[in-house]
Parts: C-alpha cells; sequence; structure tokens
C-alpha cells in the first residue's frame, strides 16, 4: 500500500471552531493509502510563533524521518504566515520548504529521497481562503511555485469554503468535499 505523509496545519490536524477535532477530517477520509498525518495547529512554513514547534521548516526533518517510506509528500501550509508576513513572504516560506528538499539526502539524512526526483511527488496544497485579503493571493503565488519547483498544486477553494465562526477552519463538510478533491488529485498522482 503506498504511504502518504501529509504536512500541514490546523486544516490538516481537523480543528474544529466549535470545540475539538474532527474525527472525520479529509485525511482520514482518504481510502486505499496508508496516511500519516502531520498537522499542528499554528504551523507556518518559515515562522517561529509564540507557541513552540511550529515552523514547519524546523520540523519537516523529523516528520519525513518518522514517516518514511513515503511514497507522496502533500504540502499543505501558508495561512499562520500571514501573522508574520504577507501572501508574497508566505510563497518564500515555502520556496524554502522547497529548497531544503532539493538535496534532500544531505538536509535530511535518513530520509527517502526517491519522491523528490525530477518528477516529484510533492503535492502543494494552498490554505483555505480566510477573510483576510492577504489569504486569497495564496492560491496563486502557490501554484506558480509548485510549478517552478516541478511539484503537483491543488486549489482547495475551488472545492471548500471556510466556516462562519472563525473564517479560517473547515467544518465537517467541507472536510469532506476537501477529501473527495484530494482523492481524486491523490489517485492521478500516484496511479491509484
Amino acid at each position: 500500500m503506498k504511504r502518504i505523509l501529509i504536512y500541514g496545519d490546523s486544516n490538516t490536524w481537523g480543528y474544529n471552531s466549535e470545540g475539538g477535532r474532527h474525527d472525520n477530517r479529509w485525511p482520514r477520509l482518504l481510502t486505499g493509502y496508508e496516511i500519516v498525518e502531520e498537522g499542528i495547529n499554528g504551523r507556518t512554513t518559515i515562522f517561529d510563533d509564540y507557541k513552540p514547534y511550529r515552523n514547519g521548516l524546523s520540523g519537516l526533518g523529523y516528520a519525513l524521518i518518522s514517516a518514511k517510506p513515503i511514497d507522496l509528500l502533500i504540502i499543505q501550509l501558508g495561512i499562520n504566515d500571514l501573522k508574520f508576513t504577507d501572501a508574497k513572504g508566505s510563497g518564500q516560506g515555502l520556496r524554502k520548504i522547497l529548497d531544503s528538499l532539493i538535496d534532500i539526502d544531505i538536509k535530511y539524512p535518513g530520509a527517502n529521497s526517491t519522491i523528490f526526483n525530477d518528477i516529484k511527488r510533492i503535492l502543494i496544497v494552498s490554505a483555505v481562503e480566510s477573510d483576510n485579503e492577504e489569504s486569497k493571493k495564496l492560491a496563486s503565488i502557490y501554484e506558480k511555485i509548485a510549478i517552478e519547483y516541478n511539484c503537483f498544486f491543488l486549489n482547495p477553494n475551488k472545492f471548500v469554503k471556510s466556516n462562519d465562526i472563525d473564517h479560517i477552519h473547515l467544518d465537517e463538510i467541507n472536510h469532506r468535499k476537501l477529501a473527495i478533491a484530494m482523492q481524486i488529485a491523490i489517485d492521478n498522482i500516484l496511479g491509484g
């Protein structure tokens, strides 16, 4: 069975704005694959939050080594960067993460480098738009970066919208919708 590492923030973790965590979050709704959920509330691309362990670049090596072997890496970050920078700055953070994967055997000894060949098995998923105007720019910036680095890309905003409570997180219905879109994208990438 093919193995997927999903590296993301609270919408990967399944944060429920009414309290707790969604049991039926989108990573759990995927079928036909072994899924490694690596979501943390507040995770950024490269920025240090006031809460520890939120810097995505700093934690990526641990996740890659812990989850190996993996056939696909999904990165879903960006929204939390907007506490520290604008959409363009978030794109620079994504670039730093992808740059760290170019020499994966040197940067992260022990991680399996097979997903980072010429045709990378990396799926970049832009953040779900919030009521922050900068969030509406993330998808186009992330898509350009995905093309530049020869990665796959998915814009979840074509399928889902954030909830009406905090305008950042997904409700259970939108987790289901995202799971359907992700399942199709993953099947196309991995031949599922």
